[in-house]
């Protein structure tokens, strides 16, 4: 399971729990504030006290805020002081070749995607070229520190000012719907093997969240109904905190009740639409047939049958469902 998500991030975050009217305590007490950083050029990002402050703890995520894959230049940076850049044509000519890049196609654009180390990149002999490059691009940036004892607002505008610094808040809501008991086993918690599969498990679960009437996609479905607890939280999220929760937080939503021989956790997670970096690990082959600028997300089936935890892992991207990882 840790190597299903890559070292990225998300913007929404939903938890389906049958039969229950659940407090999600714990699972709330996960997410910090974030903040977006605005006129940021990236050649500050290279800096010795942007990485004595920030990279050497390795616990920043930094992600490029209102910008568009696929005709924009983005950028993200992760915990391990990867710089991602998703460029033009035009100025990846100007960047040196040796470093690890990509090209995408957009309809009318073509991208080139670009893996910086920070920490590396300083003992290269074309440092200050590259440096002076990056001076050139200023974005506006989300931030988020994973480190909660921390004093990271502090360190934000001790190193980039405070006028460039601006308090976010995850977006948190918690619900309770009642769905039937055969949509439920039938359809959210049976084993997704196909596209039709997951077509009715995305139909289902938008029906729930958004107060949609069931019989508009389903028919012919008992009566017997059941509680279905819904936690969804969105805004800037570290697939870190998605790990953390599926490590040590499933377990704390199922009941002790003794009639119930298994129990199934459901979660979505999104992806930003236009970022460099997707959600999950690939196989190569898969990784050609993706299409970074469009919504990307994975559904999680978990079932926990005396104590022994077993999942499915759909990863959908614009309109292909790919089984990225099983484990019956």
């Amino acid at each position: 399971m840790n190597n299903v998500f890559k070292d990225s991030f998300c913007y929404q975050v939903d938890i389906f729990v049958p039969n229950k009217e659940r407090v999600f305590d714990q699972i709330r007490s996960l997410f910090n504030k974030y903040y977006l950083l605005t006129r940021i050029n990236l050649s500050e990002l290279l800096t010795d006290h942007f990485i004595e402050k920030f990279l050497n703890k390795g616990d920043l995520y930094l992600f490029s805020s209102n910008t568009k894959l696929d005709c924009d230049t983005c950028a993200c940076l992760t915990p391990s002081g990867s710089l991602i850049l998703s460029v033009s044509e035009s100025l990846n000519q100007r960047i040196p070749i040796n470093f690890s890049r990509k090209s995408s196609k957009f309809t009318g654009y073509e991208k080139y995607e670009i893996e910086i180390s920070i920490k590396d990149v300083r003992k290269r002999k074309d440092f200050d070229f590259l440096k002076s490059i990056l001076e050139q691009i200023q974005l506006s940036l989300y931030a988020y520190c994973t480190t909660r004892n921390r004093d990271f607002e502090n360190d934000l505008r001790e190193f980039f000012g405070s006028k460039r610094v601006h308090t976010c808040l995850n977006r948190i809501d918690c619900r309770v719907k009642y769905c039937p008991t055969e949509l439920i086993e039938k359809i959210l918690f049976k084993c997704v093997t196909n596209g039709q599969d997951w077509t009715n498990v995305e139909n289902l679960l938008g029906c729930l969240t958004n107060s949609i009437d069931l019989v508009k996609y389903f028919k012919n479905f008992g009566i017997e109904e059941e509680k279905i607890s819904i936690l969804r939280i969105k805004g800037f999220i570290p697939n870190q905190i998605v790990k953390e929760i599926i490590q040590c937080h499933l377990k704390t939503l199922i009941d002790d009740d003794e009639d119930m021989i298994s129990e199934r956790v459901f979660l979505k997670v999104h992806g930003f639409r236009d970022s460099p970096l997707s959600l999950v690990n690939l196989e190569p082959s898969l990784e050609k047939k993706m299409r970074t600028n469009e919504e990307n997300f994975v559904g999680i089936c978990f079932k926990i049958d005396q104590n022994i935890l077993s999942y499915d892992v759909i990863y959908k991207d614009f309109k292909k469902i790919f089984i990225v990882s099983q484990n019956k």
